[in-house]
């Protein structure tokens, strides 16, 4: 293999790393959202990431979205990844964002009180 050759295969090693290395952000569409139940849903938060170069600045939503609780531990294992590697963290203050419902088949937030109303 020619140096230019070798030295590309390294520069484009390198930044597949660095990519890698610079996780997204945890959204909720990333798992599991299908259901029978309401009992088979459950409310997460997701984490947004802002990065400038691998410098990373995280935050966390209230728990506003809902997935299936068969992915809630996947769920809870790649947010706490993804934290690891936060440079700051910065967590909202809540109120209730509701409950999760199953709304013809799909895990949802609703209101407290509109469970009955779907």
């Amino acid at each position: 293999m020619n140096a230019n050759l070798r030295g590309l295969t390294v520069a484009i090693a390198t930044a597949l790393s660095v990519i890698s290395a610079c996780a997204g952000d945890v959204e909720g569409s990333d798992y599991d959202q299908s259901c029978a139940t309401d009992d088979d849903c459950v409310l997460v938060s997701e984490l947004d990431v802002e990065q400038n170069g691998c410098s990373r600045r995280c935050s966390s939503s209230c728990a506003d979205v809902a997935i299936n609780v068969r992915d809630k531990a996947r769920h809870d294992d790649d947010v706490a990844s993804a934290k690891d590697g936060c440079d700051s963290f910065r967590g909202p203050f809540c109120e209730s964002a509701g409950i999760a419902a199953c709304v013809r088949g799909t895990c949802s937030v609703v209101p407290d009180g509109d469970a009955g109303a779907r």
